[in-house]
């Protein structure tokens, strides 16, 4: 759960030890055993990541049409990269963490924190605009939030007051024109079935908020440059087999088309700036890989894997298309050479470029920091 300490159980400077949250250490499980895994998964493990292929296989078979690429841009700047951290920072007798949400360049390798509020962060299409999720177990409606203070919006050069837009925080996805924002919120109760979402449409301006026809099944992660599809990642099927597998819909839930098959964690799906294809993370055991598929389903391709004990984490592409922006950590190994989360200096929070043209990865000179989630480039 993202609560009013960030990923952390306690506040940062209090005398403790920092330990990662119980929502946070359950989202690294997605990646990687940790110290406290298991040997072999429940039955509870199996039942909250389990997908079958057998719906899948009475769906429809859908041609998607290749929408237009996109206008070129006046700016043919870099752009910048937004980022949920925790930074290090160095005072003149210690070191200490500030959090909130950063504005990165990344071909000056500089950083600078927009906001000190903390959440995931998306940016609109035109980069003028932010939303901040403070997101964990949320209440059953709109009226009802426990342990969440929401999303919020707010100016990307950080003038003005943020403003909040819902009471429960969520998975975002902006529309192509940044007039609405999907929050993609998880339910609190828990049952054999595993976790169930809830898909919300939100005007930006506050105007209005209407529950949209997604499975419960379906976590919304972006939404296309046409307005016409959205990416899910999806737990519909199990207990009968293991993994999340990506969808594509359309906002009012019809159409549905499997985009991935096998086991393993398929999440993080984004779509390209063009809108033909989707960049996403696979994680099969222990091991982590970056994939690009067209939006047909066709020319599934692996980008990046796992280096040795540096692993690929949230994604997102460069406005050019050209790259990809990666949340990289380093694994700790216990005695018995499982991975885990490590302290935060040993982790090595830190953001990586990927070329996808020419197949290099560069890794941003950037100050450390105890924590980093996103990236959103714009």
């Amino acid at each position: 759960m993202l609560d009013r300490f960030g990923p952390w159980s306690s506040a940062l400077g209090d005398g403790h030890s920092q330990r990662l949250s119980t929502f946070w250490r359950r989202r690294m499980l997605m990646l990687a055993p940790t110290r406290s895994a298991p040997t072999a998964p429940s039955r509870r493990d199996w039942l909250a990541l389990g997908v079958s292929c057998v719906a899948a296989a009475a769906l429809p078979t859908l041609l998607l049409a290749t929408p237009e690429p996109p206008a070129a841009s006046q700016d043919d700047g870099p752009g910048t990269i937004y980022v949920q951290a925790i930074a290090q920072v160095d005072s003149d007798a210690f070191r200490v963490q500030i959090a909130g949400v950063y504005a990165i360049d990344p071909e000056a390798e500089t950083r600078e924190r927009v906001t000190d509020l903390y959440g995931s962060v998306r940016a609109s299409r035109d980069g003028r605009m932010l939303a901040l999720s403070r997101s964990g177990w949320s209440g059953k409606d709109l009226a009802t939030e426990i342990d969440n203070p929401g999303v919020w919006i707010l100016d990307a050069e950080g003038e003005g007051e943020p403003r909040r837009l819902s009471k429960f925080g969520g998975v975002m996805s902006w529309s192509p024109d940044g007039s609405e924002l999907i929050v993609s919120k998880w339910r609190p109760e828990s049952s054999d079935d595993g976790p169930r979402r809830e898909a919300w449409r939100f005007e930006v301006d506050g105007s209005d908020a209407t529950k949209l026809p997604i499975p419960e099944t379906e976590e919304v992660n972006d939404w296309s440059l046409d307005g016409k599809w959205l990416v899910t990642v999806s737990d519909r099927d199990h207990p009968d087999s293991t993994g999340y597998q990506l969808y594509l819909m359309r906002p009012d839930g019809t159409e549905q088309r499997r985009l991935t098959e096998g086991n393993g964690l398929n999440v993080y799906p984004r779509f390209s700036p063009d809108g033909r294809q989707i960049a996403y993370l696979h994680s099969e055991g222990g091991e982590a890989s970056i994939w690009v598929i067209d939006v047909d389903g066709s020319d599934r391709r692996q980008v990046f894997r796992e280096q040795g004990d540096d692993a690929p984490g949230q994604l997102c592409w460069s406005p050019d298309g050209r790259s990809l922006a990666v949340a990289m950590h380093t694994w700790s190994r216990d005695e018995d050479g499982q991975k885990y989360i490590g302290v935060t200096e040993d982790a090595n929070y830190r953001v990586a470029i990927i070329d996808l043209e020419a197949g290099g990865i560069r890794t941003l000179d950037l100050p450390p920091t105890s924590w980093l989630g996103g990236p959103d480039w714009r």
